[in-house]
């Protein structure tokens, strides 16, 4: 019965939660004394199934919302200021940080960073059309980013997934219903042999095994978050897209705001349009956070990864981002 037992609650631990990855970190080991931070516009493309069942636009709002508080509390847990919280115009609660074009600019140099760190520890240089942190006086700027693609909600994969997994119950309890009767069938065979040849004798032990049902990580309670409201001009804005911006694979040398030569995409990535991410089957989330330097441009901490997350789902959405942020370094 521990066999059956084992068996069981493997299968439903298997049928009903997918296996969260763990996430992919790079820190620099470049002196630092960051205190101080801004926070960058959350930059989430979110986009649904076809003919889905929520409005994408509202989703993604509730989405960097949850994205946003959790970014807080982390940052606060590890004794981070945070000096401005900057929205799409550039503008935060002292003033203005940014204009509106090196904003964007500057989202599109920091989306798909990912790279390893160089033989002296320190991470690659992204392009930085703007100084960060002038206006506002931080020592660092925190990116958070990504995309997020959102499948229809399907009344009957609860149910095939409970029905798969007493499918699976069954069979075990089978399996072992004819093992015990095949157990019991050799057992009198072996007695009416002993009793009619008295020169024999059969002995035997039993070994119980099966495999351990394990529990599933990351479903720690949270700790209080400091809930922020985003205003409208706070939260994401399409952009309208010129010709220019969406020349496929348009690379060029340029200098950054520190005279700096690096190669630049010309354009914000277009997640959405991407053919190699998901637009069908279960729900998946990117994330991807950057820590800039705003003395040196120089990046400080990165880390992405992919998700089996429901962006519709907070409790999705906020595991995801504290495995992320879970390896930020304190003050």
């Amino acid at each position: 019965m521990r066999l059956v037992a084992s068996l069981t609650a493997a299968a439903l631990l298997s049928g009903c939660a997918p296996s969260w990855p763990s996430p992919v970190t790079a820190t620099s080991s470049a002196p630092r004394a960051i205190h101080s931070i801004d926070v960058l516009p959350l930059d989430l493309a979110l986009w649904t199934e076809a003919e889905g069942d929520v409005d994408p636009g509202e989703l993604r709002a509730a989405t960097e919302l949850h994205l946003m508080n959790t970014a807080l509390a982390s940052l606060a847990s590890r004794e981070y200021g945070v000096d401005a919280i900057i929205d799409w115009n550039g503008d935060y609660d002292g003033g203005h940080a940014l204009p509106p074009d090196a904003l964007d600019a500057t989202l599109g140099a920091l989306a798909r960073y990912s790279a390893p760190p160089t033989p002296d520890g320190r991470l690659p240089v992204p392009y930085l059309p703007a100084r960060l942190g002038t206006a506002t006086g931080a020592d660092a700027t925190l990116y958070v980013g990504g995309w997020a693609y959102v499948a229809k909600h399907r009344k009957s994969t609860a149910h095939e997934v409970g029905r798969d997994a007493l499918i699976v119950v069954g069979v075990v309890v089978a399996v072992v219903a004819v093992g015990l009767i095949l157990a019991a069938i050799s057992g009198k065979g072996s007695s009416h042999s002993s009793s009619s040849h008295s020169g024999s004798s059969h002995s035997g032990s039993s070994h119980e095994s099966g495999p351990h049902a394990g529990g599933i990580s990351g479903t720690d309670a949270p700790h209080p978050i400091p809930l922020v409201s985003i205003a409208p001009s706070r939260m994401h804005v399409d952009r309208g897209a010129s010709g220019a911006d969406h020349a496929a694979g348009a690379v060029r040398h340029v200098v950054d705001a520190f005279g700096r030569v690096a190669l630049d995409i010309a354009s914000h990535p277009d997640w959405e349009l991407d053919p190699s991410l998901p637009h069908a089957g279960a729900s998946k989330m990117f994330l991807e956070m950057t820590l800039v330097d705003n003395r040196t441009g120089l990046v400080l901490w990165h880390v992405h990864q992919a998700f089996p997350a429901d962006a519709k789902s907070p409790a999705d959405v906020e595991r995801a981002a504290r495995v992320l942020l879970a390896s930020l370094p304190p003050a």
